[in-house]
C-alpha cells in the first residue's frame, strides 16, 4: 500500500502496487488508520479503506507479527500503545536540495514492503543520470549482507534504497558499499548530529552496537553497463525488545538513546540520506573511492583490533590494520605481514 505522496513528481504515473494479500492491505490500512495514536473502531476502518468482509483479528494480529502493541479500550475500540512519526514523500521530497530532487526518477513510499532493494531491482531502472528511491515504514523480508535477517517494527527505522543506472561497469564497484557507508555516516551528522563510526564492510556502529547497514546489490544492464542498488536501514526508535530482531553480535542500538530517548526527525534523516546517496551515485563512476578513504579510515571502527575475518579462500586471524585504497580491510598477523581482504564476514575477538 503506498502512502499519500508516493509518486510526488509524477513523471511516469503512479506506481503501481505490489501484489499483496487482502489481510495485508488491510493490516496496512490499519496501521495508517492507528498510526496518531488515538482508538478507533477497526471495523469502521477496514470499511472504508479496504474491500469488506476482512475479520478484524486477521490485520490486528498481523500488526502484532510485524512488532506493534495493541491496545483494546472498553468500549472495544483499538489504539497503538505509542503513535508512528509516519513519512510524507511530499515534506520528504520538500527537504531536498533542489538540485538533488531534480536527479530523482521516481520516489516511491510504501507502508510495508517485502525489499526495497528487491523493489528496484525488480522494476524499470532509471534512465542514466537520474535516481529511483524507494522507502518502506516496514520491510517483512528485510535482510544484509549473506541473506542475514533485517527487520525492525514500524517506523521504528528508516529502510531505504536507491538505485542508479552506470552506462560502463565502475572499476570500483566493489567498494560501493564503503562510500555508501560514509554518505550514511555524514546525513546521519546532518540530522541530529551524531558521528557514528563504520566496521567494514558494511555496519553502522554507535557506542558498540549495531546501528544500521549498508547492502548493495547489481544487475547487469545491455552493452557493459550495471544496476547498483544501494539499500540503508537505520534504526531510529527501537523498542525494548526489537534488538532481538536483529541479527548482531554485539547488540542493536538506536539514534534516539544518545539523544536521551527523543528520536530524530525521520523525514530530515530520509531527505538527509537520499541527498548523500544520490551525491555519491551521481558521482562514483567518475571517482571511485578516493573521496570518502579519509573519512572512511577516520571512522574505521576496527583499526587496532584482534580479528577473524572469514572469506572465500580462508580464515583469517589478526589485527585489523585500515582500509587500502581500493576498500581492501587489512589483517596483519604476529610478524606484522598484511593480508588484503576484499569481500568478508568480520568477527571482533575479546581482549
Amino acid at each position: 500500500m503506498p502512502l499519500r505522496g508516493s509518486d510526488p513528481q509524477s513523471r511516469r504515473g503512479p506506481a503501481a502496487e505490489p501484489e499483496r494479500s487482502l489481510i495485508e492491505r488491510a493490516a496496512d490500512a490499519l496501521l495508517v488508520g492507528l498510526a496518531d495514536g488515538r482508538s478507533r473502531d477497526v471495523e469502521t476502518l477496514l470499511a472504508t479503506t479496504v474491500a469488506s468482509g476482512v475479520p478484524p483479528e486477521a490485520p490486528l494480529r498481523e500488526l502484532e507479527r510485524r512488532g506493534l502493541a495493541l491496545i483494546q479500550n472498553d468500549d472495544g475500540t483499538i489504539r497503538l500503545a505509542r503513535p508512528l512519526d509516519l513519512l510524507d514523500a511530499d515534506s520528504l521530497l520538500g527537504r531536498i536540495p533542489e538540485n538533488v530532487a531534480r536527479r530523482i526518477e521516481r520516489l516511491e513510499l510504501f507502508v510495508s514492503l517485502d525489499s526495497t532493494n528487491r523493489r528496484l531491482l525488480d522494476g524499470e531502472p532509471p534512465r542514466p543520470g537520474a535516481a529511483r528511491v524507494c522507502i518502506a515504514e516496514y520491510q517483512h523480508a528485510g535482510r544484509g549482507r549473506r541473506g542475514r535477517r533485517w527487520i525492525v517494527p514500524p517506523a521504528a527505522g528508516l529502510c531505504l534504497s536507491a538505485a542508479w543506472s552506470f552506462a560502463v561497469r565502475p572499476e570500483a564497484l566493489s567498494a560501493l558499499a564503503l562510500a555508501a557507508g560514509v554518505a550514511a555516516r555524514r546525513a546521519i551528522r546532518d540530522a541530529c548530529g551524531l558521528d557514528v563510526t563504520l566496521k567494514w564492510p558494511n555496519d553502522l556502529v554507535l557506542d558498540g552496537g549495531k546501528l544500521g547497514g549498508i547492502l548493495v546489490e547489481t544487475a547487469p544492464r545491455p552493452r557493459g553497463g550495471v544496476l547498483a542498488v544501494v539499500g540503508v536501514g537505520i534504526n531510529v526508535a527501537l523498542p525494548r525488545d526489537a534488538a532481538a530482531l536483529i541479527d548482531w553480535p554485539g547488540g542493536a542500538t538506536d539514534l534516539a538513546t544518545p539523544l536521551r530517548g527523543v528520536p530524530p526527525s525521520r523525514t530530515a534523516l530520509a531527505a538527509a540520506l537520499i541527498a548523500r546517496l544520490v551525491d555519491v551515485l551521481g558521482s562514483y563512476a567518475e571517482t571511485g573511492l578516493e573521496p570518502y578513504l579519509a573519512e572512511l579510515r577516520a571512522a574505521d571502527a576496527l583499526e587496532g583490533l584482534r580479528v577473524v575475518v572469514a572469506d572465500a579462500e580462508r580464515e583469517t586471524t589478526g589485527v585489523a590494520a585500515g582500509i587500502d585504497v581500493d576498500g581492501a580491510l587489512l589483517v596483519a598477523d604476529e610478524r606484522g605481514r598484511c593480508r588484503r581482504i576484499l569481500a568478508g564476514d568480520v568477527t571482533v575477538r575479546p581482549t
